[in-house]
């Protein structure tokens, strides 16, 4: 029951935090960039029973001018502080889509470190996944600690007879 009330409580406070960097992402600064590479990149991998498991993602890149023009820079992420890699293939080939070479964009770069970029923040669906993992594992924690409780019905019937 402790481990797994530490594994949701692990996930949930990770998936927390990550959401508010995210939604504190939403103040970083803005300017125009360009798309330089998109294309769909496949992982495939395999369990030990010898099951295929395949992951897609968007192998992004797009060029920004640092503040001031002084540099330019390169850019591959499409969310902050976490990549998109899923199982969902027609979902990427969808940013594909609308993201092909040569198209502009509006890049989000960290003010305070204008290397940190990406093109959506605030939406980060992929961080709720974390947190509902957590919330789960804390729930079968709870119920755990209620059945361990139940268990010893002595210990509830002295709470309610009087000596």
């Amino acid at each position: 029951m402790i481990i797994t009330f530490l594994i949701g409580l692990v996930f949930s406070i990770f998936g927390i935090v990550i959401k508010i960097l995210d939604h504190k992402a939403k103040r970083w600064h803005k300017t125009i960039g360009t798309i330089s590479k998109a294309q769909l990149v496949e992982k495939i991998s395999k369990d030990s029973d010898g099951n295929q498991k395949i992951k897609y993602t968007v192998d992004l890149a797009y060029d920004y001018e640092s503040p001031g023009g002084e540099q330019t820079l390169v850019g591959d992420n499409l969310f902050p502080y976490m990549g998109t890699w899923g199982t969902n293939s027609e979902e990427k080939n969808k940013i594909l889509e609308i993201l092909k070479e040569g198209t502009q964009v509006k890049v989000y770069y960290n003010p305070h470190k204008t290397s940190q970029s990406c093109l959506i923040v605030g939406a980060n669906y992929s961080i709720n996944y974390a947190i509902s993992f957590g919330l789960a594992f804390l729930g079968l924690a709870l119920v755990l600690w209620i059945y361990e409780k139940s268990d010893n019905s002595q210990w509830v019937l002295d709470q309610i007879l009087v000596n």
